[in-house]
């Protein structure tokens, strides 16, 4: 760098965040020497937009008044004297001197002492540009615009100044302390103190604002020239808008619905504009349909812009708007609670075109809606059925299904159907929520009033009723709750019925004493028969005398009364016998068995009864067993019957009959030991069978009396010629009964 010259360097930075940041930069080094000065500058970073550039009463920045005491008496440069506003960080004296300058602070101000520079000024009568010497003052001016300096003057009578009328004082202005604007020059008289100089900065809304003050004196040379009451002042941002925000009513039960209310205030003497805000409702609350949206002011106006609420979606907003000079407005629309839970709803930030957001608690607005729901109820009967005059148990349980709010006024009223009573006494137990449980003995009423669930909580009570006429009882009962609204319905029903007495019998066959057991038995004639008889007890109470008879007799006869009887659960019993109604155990059946009788040619029916006696009247039931014997006959031909060569073809047809007297399920097949794969015996399909020439009944049952054919071939072989005949043996079989060989 030349002798007395200077050089800049400049570099960008960025800033992600809000703050007023102090930069200072290291040592100057001139190659290893450490000359120990260094630079610093202050940097304030905001999203907030410019203040403005003018206004009717600007703010006192930073005052310079150079006291002989207290703040500001230090120097020279002297520090400020006063600095209301806290949002100026810094306001900050500096000088610019010659090689020959000096300064100090002096007594002879205008109250008290002045600040003086004793220096070579320029000897021009125009602007001598902003080098040395100077007086330069820097303040804060992120939160103001423009920004103004103040000051008196005094050109000493005794300092080489020039005459009257070729004396300037010169005031520059910059925003980077690198670049310097003329923004004042005013000529002034030496040897007394001049009318104060006021101008302003050539930028607004800059983060610093910088002024450098200096003169000229023509034809001279070493001057003395002292400031005193320096005033920074400018015009503040103007506040930032209010918002707040709250519900109405605060809770609501479940798809009830609240207002919500926004507040917008404008705490400033003049309109802002660019108002808006915008908020999304949390999961669980939605602009309710119709969403009514509107807008009003106590307090001057709200006007233009876009408000916005679509109903069933989450989202309110304004956008644009303008709000006049200290105003108050409110904005509403409805909201529906959708899901249970309390939920807190906070609003984005306001903001307008000249104050940026309102990040503060005042600018966004904090309320929260709980949404309840009902409580829920269920009942139940204890007994399925019961007789006419008997009592059961009717139990409700209800049950708060909120995380964390209580439920008060829980009620109902249930009106028992015709048929039902409150029992006598009414056996009632359980409480609820400290409500009152009314239910009068052979009323038809069961209520509950007053009762508090807390959040989560359930209680259960029950009350015993009284059957009083038959017939399926349907009972229904709603709860409610004063802050939770209507809930549920709850359904049970019970069945009121008169005492029934009633028998049940089955007669089964079976080929052994274990069965299988069934109602129908095919047999081949003279095979053991079994016979299995079950009583069962399917009324109300026990049957006395319990027993069987025979209506028609077991073909060979067997005697009933030899019968070794034994209930449900393996006890024996002698008939006749007592068998008690149904309950947990199988006591109520009982069952023998008979047999073996020889089964004899036919279809064998018999029926047998069981009767039993409740108050001296009989009860009775019937069943019928039956068995029938098989028979199957084969009767097979061939075409033609001679042979003379081998490998002629012989035509086998079988012709399969029941000739006994029970069906046979198919299918039917022949076994032939002549025919060998890959021919085979091929049966007609047995819904196809005859009955002579007449077609059968098409079932999947050879029927008694039914036939179908089967045919085969057979090829000669030579051994066949050798032998001079064919011989071959055939069987048929239908539903396991095998018929007669066929040579």
């Amino acid at each position: 760098i030349a002798g007395l010259g200077t050089c800049t360097i400049a570099v960008s930075v960025t800033a992600t965040t809000e703050d007023i940041y102090t930069n200072t930069s290291g040592n100057l080094f001139i190659d290893t020497n450490d000359t120990g000065n260094n630079a610093e500058d202050i940097l304030s970073v905001t999203s907030k937009p410019p203040a403005p550039s003018s206004c009717a009463t600007p703010v006192v920045l930073a005052t310079w008044t150079m006291p002989v005491a207290g703040q500001g008496s230090d120097g020279p440069p002297p520090s400020y004297t006063t600095k209301p506003p806290s949002d100026v960080a810094f306001a900050t004296a500096s000088s610019g001197l010659t090689g020959s300058g000096s300064e100090s602070i002096v007594t002879g101000g205008v109250t008290t002492n002045a600040w003086q520079i004793t220096d070579v000024f320029t000897d021009t009568a125009t602007a001598p540009g902003f080098g040395a010497p100077y007086f330069q003052f820097a303040v804060d001016s992120s939160n103001y615009g423009g920004i103004r300096i103040t000051l008196e003057t005094n050109q000493l009578t005794n300092s080489a100044w020039g005459a009257n009328n070729n004396n300037n004082i010169f005031i520059y202005s910059s925003t980077d302390n690198v670049t310097y604007t003329l923004v004042s020059t005013t000529d002034v008289s030496k040897g007394s103190w001049q009318p104060a100089i006021t101008t302003s900065a050539d930028a607004s809304g800059v983060s610093t604002t910088y002024f450098r003050v200096t003169a000229s004196a023509r034809n001279q040379a070493t001057s003395s020239l002292l400031l005193d009451n320096i005033t920074l002042d400018g015009c503040p941002r103007p506040d930032v808008p209010t918002l707040s925000k709250s519900f109405s009513p605060t809770s609501v039960v479940e798809g009830g619905a609240s207002v919500l209310t926004f507040t917008l205030g404008n705490p400033n003497s003049s309109a802002l504009t660019g108002v808006g805000f915008s908020d999304t409702l949390p999961a669980g609350l939605e602009v309710n349909d119709p969403n009514g949206l509107s807008s009003s002011c106590s307090v001057g106006s709200l006007t233009g812009g876009t408000l916005s609420a679509t109903a069933g979606g989450s989202s309110i907003s304004l956008s644009g708007a303008t709000l006049s000079a200290n105003a108050v407005c409110t904005i509403q629309v409805s909201v529906l609670g959708v899901e249970p839970g309390s939920h807190t709803n906070v609003s984005d930030s306001i903001t307008s075109t000249e104050t940026g957001p309102n990040t503060t608690p005042t600018g966004y607005g904090t309320s929260t809606l709980t949404v309840i729901s009902p409580p829920e109820i269920t009942k139940a009967f204890e007994a399925n059925d019961v007789f006419t005059g008997e009592d059961t148990t009717l139990t409700f349980s209800i049950f708060n299904p909120n995380t964390t709010t209580a439920l008060t006024g829980v009620s109902f009223t249930d009106s028992l159907p015709a048929g039902l009573t409150v029992a006598s006494p009414n056996g009632l137990t359980g409480s609820c929520g400290g409500g009152t449980i009314t239910a009068v003995a052979a009323s038809g009423t069961v209520s509950l009033s007053g009762a508090t669930l807390a959040a989560g909580s359930s209680c259960t009570f029950s009350v015993d009723v009284t059957g009083v006429t038959i017939g399926v009882k349907n009972n229904s009962v709603q709860v409610s709750s004063t802050n939770g609204g209507t809930g549920n319905t709850a359904t049970a029903s019970v069945l009121v019925r008169d005492v029934a007495a009633e028998i049940s019998f089955l007669k089964q066959v079976g080929p052994s004493a274990t069965g299988p057991w069934s109602t129908f038995l095919a047999i081949e004639t003279g095979g053991d028969v079994y016979y299995r008889f079950t009583i069962e007890n399917t009324g109300d109470v026990t049957l006395e005398d319990v027993d069987i008879t025979e209506d028609v007799a077991i073909v060979p006869a067997l005697d009933v009364s030899t019968c070794a009887w034994e209930d449900g659960d393996a006890n024996p019993l002698t008939a006749p016998f007592d068998l008690p109604a149904a309950d947990l155990d199988e006591g109520h059946i009982a069952t023998c068995v008979l047999g073996p009788v020889v089964a004899a040619l036919g279809d064998n029916d018999n029926t047998a009864s069981a009767t039993g006696v409740y108050n001296g009247d009989d009860y009775s039931d019937t069943s019928t067993a039956t068995y029938a014997t098989t028979g199957l006959t084969l009767v097979k031909d061939a075409s033609p019957e001679t042979y003379s060569t081998a490998g002629e073809t012989i035509t086998y047809s079988y012709l399969v009959t029941n000739t006994g007297f029970a069906p046979l399920q198919g299918p039917v097949t022949v076994d032939d030991d002549k025919i060998v794969l890959p021919n085979e015996v091929v049966c007609q399909a047995v819904s196809l069978a005859l009955v002579g020439v007449n077609p059968g009944d098409g079932d999947n049952f050879l029927d008694p009396g039914e036939s179908v054919t089967c045919t085969a071939d057979y090829e000669i072989v030579a051994g066949d010629l050798t032998a001079g005949s064919v011989t071959n043996i055939a069987q048929a079989s239908v539903g396991g009964v095998d018929s007669n060989q066929d040579t």
